[in-house]
């Protein structure tokens, strides 16, 4: 740890012990890291870094699960203006749509995509129930011909398009 806070001061860097978590990628024996027992920090399961929820699993449900939860924040005010009952045209509730929950669910994406299945068909359905309550469709409504109804891309196809996009650039 003292390691740790030496190559941080030479990089002119401010370690706070107070505001300095560890979190454990990797399997290890505590004969490995031999630690001073009051110099340890506190170990965290999971934590945001730039808004990325990193597990220790690698896995990156946990982050869409995270995503989703913050997008359905935003979609219940949105949800009030344009439910079936309003006169909001559907273009201007897709147009909601994609300005403030697309935004959201896709940031980050481009880093873990192509992403497991569970990930995917979590986005899938968010999509599909965010697409059904903007735009007021029934539940009975597929989520292809949801996405077609409201004139947006289904999201695992936007991503693919978006990372061969980010691809060529590179």
């Amino acid at each position: 740890l003292d390691m740790l806070f030496s190559w941080a001061r030479s990089l002119g860097i401010a370690i706070d012990p107070g505001k300095t978590e560890v979190l454990h990628l990797f399997r290890y024996d505590d004969d490995d890291f031999p630690l001073d027992p009051s110099l340890t920090l506190p170990l965290v399961e999971q934590m945001i870094y730039l808004g990325i929820l990193v597990h220790p699993s690698g896995s990156w449900t946990p982050h869409v699960r995270h995503v989703i939860k913050k997008a359905a924040k935003r979609l219940y005010p949105l949800g009030l203006i344009c439910s079936r009952g309003s006169r909001v045209h559907p273009a201007l509730a897709t147009r909601l749509y994609v300005g403030a929950i697309w935004p959201i669910l896709t940031y980050t994406c481009p880093l873990l995509w192509p992403a497991t299945q569970t990930a995917t068909s979590l986005l899938l359905s968010a999509e599909h129930t965010f697409l059904r309550h903007t735009c007021g469709l029934f539940s009975t409504v597929h989520k292809t011909s949801a996405s077609l109804i409201a004139g947006v891309l289904p999201i695992d196809l936007y991503l693919d398009s978006l990372c061969a996009s980010h691809a060529h650039r590179a």
